[in-house]
């Protein structure tokens, strides 16, 4: 959970800077074609979950292996 934590608050603070770039990018380049579509926080959203997912998977997965393992092998490997 600490290290999810500290995961976590960059993924937020990158989300933040992100999403007003991606925003006016977006928008500016979907205002060309002749069928326009709107984008809804929802797509922010969705990114967003998907990237924590992602992450909090990685993070359980690298601290699970972790913590499994026998400290007697990998001190025989040094």
């Amino acid at each position: 959970m600490l290290f999810l934590g500290d995961f976590v608050l960059l993924i937020v603070i990158a989300f933040v800077v992100a999403v007003p770039i991606a925003w006016y990018a977006m928008n500016s380049w979907l205002q060309e074609f002749a069928y326009q579509i709107s984008i809804t926080p929802l797509h922010f959203i969705v990114g967003l979950l998907a990237t924590l997912f992602v992450a909090g998977t990685t993070v359980f997965i690298r601290s699970f292996i972790a913590a499994t393992n026998n400290p007697i092998k990998a001190i025989r490997e040094d």
